[in-house]
């Protein structure tokens, strides 16, 4: 007789024997196909999770066969089954959320489709930095892949959309306020800008509450005041300078004095090269805030907070003229006598 107690065991068992080792092999080759085909991941090594998107209108079905076919599953069938009898749908929701997730072929078919109910979708963030400008905000959205630059600058430019928000020129350079901004697909480039501009025009009435009260006292429009403060911003990024500066621009404004704002010259000269010349100087244009008196029709970036501030609070001095001695210091004089004097002191100084 055989040493090998399983093959004793089994021929103990007599003519039994003969079906149960047939069917004890049927059954083991079920539990094996089952196993790897609905309980186990269909691969073992991954990088970690990668995007898998599910459009608007599928069906569990059109789910499934589409992570098949992008080897999150090995079957298909391996999702309908857990969505069924898986206990892993949440009470009451049938549909899983359209949208870009971020799941793991190393995960097993029960966790990918909890992953998927769950409609934690990816979020895609973005930061807008102090002084930006629709082109800037336009390449920022661009490279988080939620919209091409061409369709958000087409939604800045759109004319129907800004008269919704508010915004009374068709380019919103000053409503672009700094901060981190976070969408998630799908959107609209129409809606990523509407939100951007909403949320910007909130903030600055949470924290300038009496600013278009101000505005009123000191004969500006509300989008006067977000233009004198754009200019402030371009010129320093010392917020300790710009009322003194402030108080300059609302002198010259005054007295019909031209701005005389390199930041909006500069800004309404196309490729601009880097250095002004007296022929941009004398150029006609809209932004040419040498030759054309009063304020340059649209912003020229989006201020900070501590700008508009500046423009609605102007230090009260009898200012007209000032230079950069760098390092975000300047020198501010009532006259342009004294302010040729000071300016040639300080470079025989350097």
């Amino acid at each position: 007789m055989s040493s090998n107690p399983v093959l004793r065991f089994f021929a103990s068992l007599g003519s039994v024997g003969i079906f149960l080792v047939p069917l004890l092999l049927g059954a083991f080759g079920v539990f094996y196909f089952f196993n790897i085909t609905f309980l186990k991941p269909a691969q073992t090594n991954c990088a970690g999770p990668v995007p898998f998107t599910i459009k608007k209108n599928w069906g569990i079905e059109d789910i499934a066969k589409a992570l098949e076919k992008e080897n999150f599953v090995r079957s298909w069938y391996s999702i309908s089954l857990y969505k069924e009898h898986g206990n892993v749908v949440p009470e009451g929701q049938n549909t899983i959320v359209e949208g870009e997730y971020e799941i793991s072929p190393c995960d097993p078919p029960k966790k990918i489709l909890a992953a998927l109910f769950s409609g934690k979708r990816v979020s895609h963030q973005f930061s807008i930095p102090v002084g930006a400008k629709v082109a800037d905000v336009s390449t920022l959205i661009e490279e988080t892949k939620l919209a091409e630059k061409r369709e958000i600058y087409e939604a800045f430019r759109n004319e129907r959309l800004m008269r919704n928000l508010g915004i009374p020129a068709y380019l919103p350079e000053g409503f672009l306020m700094a901060g981190t901004f976070s969408f998630t697909k799908p959107i609209t480039a129409e809606k990523i800008v509407g939100t951007i501009i909403e949320e910007s025009k909130k903030r600055i009435e949470k924290e300038l509450p009496n600013w278009r009260m101000k505005a009123g006292e000191l004969g500006f429009r509300p989008y006067e005041v977000i233009t004198l403060a754009s200019l402030l911003e371009e010129e320093t990024s010392n917020p300790s300078e710009r009322k003194n500066i402030s108080s300059v621009y609302h002198n010259r404004l005054r007295i019909g004095m031209p701005l005389q704002s390199n930041a909006a010259l500069i800004y309404g000269i196309p490729d601009f090269s880097g250095r002004i010349t007296q022929e941009d100087i004398k150029s006609d244009g809209p932004y040419n805030t040498y030759l054309n008196k009063g304020l340059p029709p649209t912003p020229i970036s989006s201020p900070s907070i501590n700008s508009i501030e500046a423009a609605v609070n102007p230090a009260d001095t009898d200012y007209l003229y000032f230079f950069s001695r760098g390092g975000g210091k300047f020198t501010f004089s009532a006259t342009f006598k004294d302010h040729q004097k000071r300016r040639k002191e300080f470079q025989s100084s350097k």
